[in-house]
């Protein structure tokens, strides 16, 4: 048995040798570095080939999404455009309608014009005999007053009442027919002005808020004692009427609350406004 292990063993090392001295020959080199070269030449062109396919997918998937990208750069730039077509549509309509708007605003503001001014001429023709012409002898006045009131020398026309009134009721009527009750400091026109009432009180545009106060005219002026003097009278308070009694004007302070007569003020219109029954200006 152990002479067989040892002829086995032989024989391998035997066959080891010569493989080795095979191997160590230069044909065997030859052949085992063309073997190693193919092989590199197989994994060289393998690996080409790979990258090959790589680049191809890479730039097919590329151009897939280029065109992708393009077609949707070209929805957009298509949705953008009409867009703006529909706004510059909306601004031009606007436009339109802001123009039209504005037309229809200009005629009906000069039909209005018109008819504001159809309805004056004919006021004016109304008010042309009774205001501006003498009833008795048809010539037309210089100045002319409201129907009701008189004119005085001064520029102004007059409102004599006949019923009776506290002070500050006078003066919201004076106020609703566009004018005031009188103020004046001038004596001359307070003279004229007995000329054209009767020898009652009537309440002036004269007040104070207090006793303590002192006394203002309706326009804010303060009474001047020097040119007016103004006296308490047995109802004293803050409100003041004069009196004319034949040469004498006086003046007097009397509780707002007291009913009596009153005079409005307001200036005269100019002729030049007066137009005759043939329209035109005198």
């Amino acid at each position: 048995m152990a002479d067989d292990n040892l002829y086995v063993n032989v024989k391998t090392s035997r066959v080891r040798s010569q493989q080795c001295r095979a191997l160590r020959s230069p044909s065997a080199q030859q052949e085992a570095q063309h073997t190693l070269s193919r092989c590199r030449s197989c994994v060289l062109m393998a690996l080409g080939v790979t990258v090959c396919v790589l680049l191809a997918t890479v730039i097919a998937l590329g151009t897939v999404l280029w065109k992708n990208s393009l077609k949707l750069s070209n929805a957009e730039l298509e949705r953008i455009k009409n867009e703006l077509e529909r706004c510059k549509s909306k601004v031009k309509e606007n436009q339109q309608l802001k123009n039209q708007g504005q037309v229809e605003e200009f005629m009906i503001e000069q039909e209005m014009k018109r008819q504001q001014s159809a309805h004056l001429e004919e006021r004016k023709k109304e008010i042309d005999p009774v205001f501006c012409v003498e009833p008795y002898t048809g010539e037309r006045k210089q100045q002319c007053c409201p129907e009701g009131w008189k004119g005085g020398d001064s520029g102004r026309c007059y409102y004599v009442s006949t019923d009776r009134r506290p002070w500050e009721s006078a003066s919201q009527f004076c106020s609703s027919v566009g004018a005031q009750l009188v103020v004046t400091e001038d004596k001359r026109e307070l003279e004229m002005l007995r000329d054209l009432v009767q020898e009652h009180y009537y309440w002036m545009g004269l007040s104070r808020r207090d006793s303590s106060a002192v006394w203002t005219w309706s326009g804010g002026r303060e009474l001047n004692n020097e040119m007016v003097t103004l006296k308490e009278g047995s109802w004293d308070g803050d409100c003041a009427y004069g009196h004319w009694s034949q040469a004498r004007i006086t003046l007097y302070s009397r509780k707002c609350e007291g009913h009596l007569h009153w005079i409005c003020e307001q200036r005269c219109v100019s002729m030049p406004v007066c137009l005759s029954s043939g329209n035109k200006r005198e």
